[in-house]
């Protein structure tokens, strides 16, 4: 690539920045003058943290639709962009060139969007080198959903493993993590563990995504109301009393609360919705709000977490206090 006119800031990888014209751009350097001189010098790729380029439309575009949380949106504008290797204004390879920051973008839209398989498909292609200093390590979660995508569970149970016990489990990417673990030890029949795994992520991040805690809770109701049908089938042959249905209860109660507008979602089954006819005890109204987050203005307060789900009392009941949605339909 040749000839840039607009000034751009170059900043070193030693702490230093410069303001250049650049002149040309190949695989591991570029060439650059500074605006009063005709003399051109070269840097490596190795001696830059980044440069600010100036935005293409399309990025700037893409970006407006991406923080909005219009993912679908954003989508094939960063997919179009992460395409276009010779694209003008893109200023592939260079550090922070916007083909190389449009694939990151692609792939948090499609994780952001819960496509595991669209994180798969397009993780290969994605060159975290060329990213700006900071954002050059690649992110566990993008692996596991990767994996997902793959339909590896066991490799996505092997990557979880290595979530490091520094990272919080409240953060943004200990919560995909808790959903992606649930959804694994569901695909390896591992029922129990999954719910447990269910639970963690949605009783951690009501109000910081919405998205995955919807779809965790409804995982897990329904994995637990699949597992009453079962009992109740063993129960009846073998005229056995009445199976408790708590947890089912307090589950499905905090999804008509939070999520439904006092219901469930269209095609519920049976069993989940005979469950949230009957009301809630209080030890099971305490076991549906177990582990939630306490919200207080902008402060946010872990509560105990998935490892109490089953040791729940009426003195760990927390109060939830987050906006409502409109019901899944």
């Amino acid at each position: 690539m040749t000839g840039h006119s607009q000034e751009v800031t170059i900043l070193l990888a030693n702490g230093g920045k410069v303001t250049a014209l650049i002149e040309t751009i190949d695989s591991a350097s570029l060439s650059f003058r500074t605006p009063e001189s005709t003399t051109t010098a070269r840097l490596s790729y190795e001696q830059i943290d980044n440069i600010e380029w100036p935005e293409p439309d399309d990025w700037t575009r893409a970006t407006q639709w991406f923080e909005l949380g219009r993912y679908a949106e954003a989508l094939p504008i960063f997919e179009s962009l992460a395409g276009s290797k010779q694209m003008k204004g893109g200023f592939y390879p260079a550090p922070g060139n916007f083909v190389t920051r449009a694939q990151g973008r692609l792939l948090d839209c499609y994780r952001r969007l819960g496509d595991a398989k669209g994180v798969a498909d397009h993780l290969d292609a994605f060159e975290p080198q060329k990213m700006p200093a900071g954002q050059r390590e690649l992110p566990l979660a993008l692996q596991v959903w990767a994996a997902a995508g793959r339909e590896d569970w066991l490799d996505v149970i092997d990557l979880v493993a290595k979530f490091s016990d520094a990272r919080s489990s409240t953060s943004e990417e200990g919560i995909e993590i808790a959903y992606l673990t649930g959804l694994a030890m569901e695909k390896e029949g591992k029922i129990r563990q999954a719910i447990l795994a269910y639970a963690q992520a949605y009783s951690l991040n009501a109000a910081t995504d919405s998205r995955l805690s919807r779809l965790s809770l409804k995982q897990s109701i329904n994995l637990v109301a699949a597992d009453v049908e079962r009992r109740t089938a063993l129960r009846d042959e073998r005229m056995e009393e009445p199976i408790d249905l708590s947890e089912l209860k307090a589950q499905v109660h905090l999804y008509a609360s939070i999520f439904g507008d006092g219901k469930l979602w269209d095609d519920a089954g049976k069993t989940a919705s005979d469950a949230l006819a009957e009301k809630l005890t209080l030890g099971e109204a305490a076991l549906g709000n177990m582990g939630r987050t306490e919200i207080q203005g902008d402060q946010t307060k872990e509560s105990a977490g998935a490892e109490m789900i089953e040791q729940v009392t009426v003195d760990g009941m927390k109060k939830v206090e987050i906006k409502k949605e409109e019901p899944e339909k």
